[in-house]
């Protein structure tokens, strides 16, 4: 963890920015608060102390992976083999009711197959993840189920929300 220094007027913006009081600038955060050897400002020394966090809902999560898929690297011959699959999904989507997608989202089973779909996928102007979030059939916990963890991999839970500790 990095220490940093803080004038006295910042600590008391920050202080009436998230309405904390001193109290909690002392205790609760346990931090080392003294003024530093050149009198600038104070030092704040977070300890071990871990930044306050939240946890993604799915559907953050899920946009966190397509976004990711698009940089992955894809070729023409994995779009080639995940295009039935495409026209499937989008056939189920246009439909009445979900149908078969999370079963076709479940055999697309590399990296580079599902960067392709997320790539490519298109219909009626929306992407795969704008086409999933219109349909209300289908929850975003189940859509994350269905992709194969080897997809998934490095996938957080769970994000940094305190802008102090960025």
């Amino acid at each position: 963890m990095k220490k940093f220094i803080i004038t006295e007027e910042e600590r008391k913006n920050i202080l009436s920015q998230y309405n904390l009081n001193e109290q909690w600038w002392l205790q609760a955060g346990r931090f080392t608060a003294h003024e530093t050897n050149t009198g600038s400002g104070w030092d704040m020394g977070l300890g071990g102390v871990k930044p306050m966090q939240r946890k993604l809902s799915d559907q953050e999560r899920f946009k966190m992976l397509f976004d990711w898929a698009k940089s992955w690297t894809s070729t023409v011959q994995d779009w080639t083999n995940v295009k039935s699959t495409a026209q499937a999904i989008k056939n189920e989507l246009s439909g009445l009711g979900s149908g078969s997608v999370l079963s076709y989202l479940s055999k697309i089973n590399t990296k580079p197959k599902f960067a392709a779909l997320c790539k490519n996928f298109a219909y009626d102007g929306q992407n795969l993840y704008q086409w999933l979030d219109s349909e209300y059939s289908i929850s975003w916990g189940d859509v994350l189920n269905s992709i194969p963890s080897t997809i998934k991999t490095g996938l957080p839970s769970y994000t940094t929300t305190d802008s102090l500790y960025a």
